[in-house]
């Protein structure tokens, strides 16, 4: 959280052994880890809702953690293979949906927590019997008792003993220290849902966050007062002021009866707030450096020769882009997305602030071709320019079609992979250093310290998503601070203007509105996924393009691992995608 930190460890307030192990695969060392691991969603304890994979999405085999009222309970006799042996069923609710669920073993134990009326958290595995949902081997703990028993009102000792707990739910006591301090830590108005963190569970998680607010040192606030002299007004959104910072760290946690919305409006502004700082300081140092002017475009300039050779006309939109590159290059525009103009470049390379622009379109829409015209300005004013390519896939036919477009200019391309032989690397490297290259295209590997720049004046980097903002202005950095390139970042990614602003604030934002002629038109759609009906019809517009003989291309986050590329596909194969090709 913007400007605070508790580095005091867990081990504090927890037992060693407890602490040791979260301090391993879940990563929650200290106490800022775990205050800083916030919840994904609530549930009001007054009524009752699905903690984890609910909603309209239940899968069967999905671990559901909820919190459900029990509207039915019966013993039964199963005279078995292994004798007689007693069965506790049970049935409850969930947001409207019935489920049903089975207790087995010593029943009688559960009799005075399972009852009609209870309000308790159930958590187990989904299944599918008959149409109607099952909880399979459950574990729970009471909420709140049934409000009458045996038609008298549970009070005193009475309503003390109805409190209960059974298998992994029963963490939540473990960590408390005790039934009555988990009775005192569910007794919130609002429960939170953790992310899932390998090696923990939401219920340890809710036990060791009891201790760890009971202990919490108040954060300091780190806005300013709006008394003190010269500060700004305190901020306000949706007609509401925000609520302090050690408010809202312990809010976010344990959320009041108004709910957490508070809380979460604090931090969300705390995070946007750190992240335009960082972007006013990454402006702040692009205004300090010194690009290379680019000389203005001559009818014999390798520019101009492109332009006469295209086999088509450049979009309106394309045209635009060009010229608002042009200008930031030659330093009669706006550079680093400072909004202020710079001077003029008389004649040749006077010297400008780097340009620092995103060009945003979408696939289709002719991102490439105005890439390559940029460079081809600083190429023709003497420098080189490095081309940025998220995989070698893509980098070597960015190379093929980048050099077919300018067969015969006597513009030199290298490609630079990490795949290629030594003696390729060698002479690419050669080439770079030498200045032969004009124009070098390649993935990760042109970041690698191997690399030398004779003179390099631009720097554009394809599909920005792939690229943190270290990897992007590595070549920049490394330059010298009077010849910083230039840094063109291109992404079909639709961002608003507004998120553009928040997101990459040390950049120019440029779109392309338009496709060139006879392009395919193209629609995005946003599929929530919590919507089964709409997940359902997304894979049901998958099947019809099959049908037609066309093809689904599906980007997953990761290649490895739980949401990895072999993960969906097998899972899609055997499941929604069951009878398509799936590679």
């Amino acid at each position: 959280m913007l400007g605070w930190d508790d580095p005091r460890p867990l081990s504090q307030v927890i037992p060693p052994d407890r602490a040791r192990t979260l301090a391993g695969k879940p990563g929650l060392v200290t106490m800022a880890d775990a205050l800083l691991n916030f919840p994904a969603s609530y549930v009001h304890t007054s009524g009752t809702g699905a903690m984890s994979d609910g909603g309209d999405g239940l899968v069967e085999g999905d671990h559901l953690t909820c919190l459900a009222e029990i509207t039915w309970t019966q013993v039964q006799d199963n005279r078995g293979r292994r004798g007689p042996r007693e069965i506790l069923n049970f049935r409850f609710r969930v947001d409207g949906v019935d489920f049903s669920s089975a207790l087995f073993g010593n029943v009688r134990s559960h009799q005075p927590f399972i009852a009609i009326g209870a309000k308790v958290m159930l958590a187990g595995k989904l299944g599918l019997f008959r149409d109607e949902w099952q909880l399979r081997n459950p574990s729970y703990i009471t909420l709140h008792p049934p409000p009458v028993v045996d038609g008298e009102p549970l009070t005193g000792e009475a309503y003390e003993a109805a409190f209960g707990a059974f298998g992994p739910l029963k963490t939540i006591v473990d960590v408390a220290g005790g039934m009555r301090a988990a009775q005192q830590l569910l007794s919130v108005p609002w429960l939170p849902t953790y992310p899932r963190r390998h090696g923990t569970n939401n219920a340890e998680l809710l036990g060791v966050m009891g201790h760890v607010l009971d202990a919490m040192a108040s954060p300091p606030e780190m806005l300013p007062s709006a008394t003190v002299p010269g500060a700004p007004a305190w901020p306000v959104i949706d007609g509401a002021e925000l609520i302090g910072a050690g408010t809202a760290l312990h809010d976010i946690h344990r959320p009041p009866e108004d709910g957490p919305d508070a809380a979460r409006t604090r931090v969300k502004f705390n995070e946007a707030l750190a992240l335009q700082l960082v972007m006013a300081l990454r402006r702040e140092d692009s205004t300090a450096r010194t690009g290379r002017a680019v000389v203005p475009v001559s009818p014999g300039s390798k520019y101009a020769a492109l332009i006469q050779k295209l086999p088509y006309t450049l979009t309106d939109s394309q045209t635009v882009a060009l010229t608002e590159i042009g200008a930031a290059m030659e330093g009669a525009g706006t550079g680093a997305a400072s909004g202020e103009a710079t001077a003029a470049a008389s004649g040749a390379a006077s010297g400008t602030t780097p340009m620092s622009m995103l060009l945003q379109g979408d696939v289709g829409s002719g991102k490439t071709i105005v890439a390559l015209l940029a460079m081809l300005r600083v190429v023709d004013s003497g420098g080189q320019c490095a081309f940025l390519a998220p995989t070698e896939v893509l980098a070597t036919q960015h190379a093929q079609t980048l050099g077919g477009l300018l067969e015969g200019s006597g513009v030199n391309i290298s490609l630079l992979t990490g795949s290629q032989s030594t003696a390729e690397r060698r002479e690419a490297l050669l080439d770079i250093i030498s200045g032969t290259a004009d124009i070098v295209i390649g993935t990760h590997a042109v970041i690698q310290d191997s690399v030398e720049f004779f003179d390099l004046g631009m720097v554009v980097v394809d599909e920005q998503h792939r690229f943190g903002v270290r990897q992007r202005d590595r070549l920049r950095e490394t330059s010298p601070v009077d010849r910083t390139p230039h840094l063109l970042v291109m992404t079909a990614t639709p961002i608003p203007r507004t998120v553009a602003m928040t997101m990459f604030g040390d950049l120019t934002l440029c779109t392309l509105e338009t496709a060139p002629a006879g392009r395919g038109e193209i629609n995005s759609f946003v599929v929530p996924m919590w919507k089964r009906s709409w997940v359902d019809r997304m894979y049901a517009v998958i099947r019809e393009q099959a049908e037609q003989g066309h093809r689904t291309y599906i980007v997953v986050p990761r290649i490895e691992g739980e949401g990895g590329v072999d993960e969906v596909a097998t899972r899609l194969q055997g499941g929604e995608l069951r009878g398509l090709r799936v590679g």
